[in-house]
């Protein structure tokens, strides 16, 4: 019984072995580190956003590349003076576009010019 289980032991670390070294995780992330350090910002602005009762809504601009943000507090007052950018992801895997600006149009009310889609004219 011992020689088996060491016998099975055995097996099954070699399998383990040969399962590591053919194996590739479909989940991959050249900058995971990067993103976990970026999560972690963003989940604590979030936070103390929700503890202040600001609110955060998209709207469709007038141009359909046109992107606006309504942030507003807990008495659904506009929130002035904010800043801000967007990260769009890019059409490969992995690949980052670079931060859009959001820039204040009325009290409140912040635009983004997006980028035009990969391949379109």
């Amino acid at each position: 019984m011992i020689i088996a289980l060491g016998l099975a032991f055995i097996a099954f670390t070699a399998w383990s072995f040969y399962r590591a070294g053919q194996g590739v995780s479909a989940v991959t992330d050249p900058e995971y580190y990067s993103h976990g350090l970026r999560y972690n910002s963003t989940s604590l602005e979030e936070k103390a956003a929700a503890t202040l009762g600001w609110r955060l809504r998209a709207e469709k601009g007038a141009d359909p590349k046109t992107l606006v943000l309504r942030l507003e507090d807990a008495q659904g007052r506009p929130i002035t003076g904010a800043g801000g950018e967007i990260t769009l992801e890019g059409a490969a895997p992995g690949r980052r576009e670079p931060p859009v600006p959001l820039r204040e149009i009325t009290p409140g009310r912040y635009q983004a010019e997006l980028p035009p889609a990969p391949g379109a004219p």
